[in-house]
């Protein structure tokens, strides 16, 4: 049940980064644009 727990964890952390990562690329283009 821990390992699961974890491997969640890690995987929503994951998800979080990947998010603002593509909002700052928005950001970018929109700037760009």
């Amino acid at each position: 049940m821990v390992f699961i727990h974890i491997n969640f964890d890690f995987s929503f952390d994951v998800t979080l980064q990947f998010l603002q990562m593509l909002q700052c690329l928005l950001l970018v283009m929109e700037i760009d644009l």
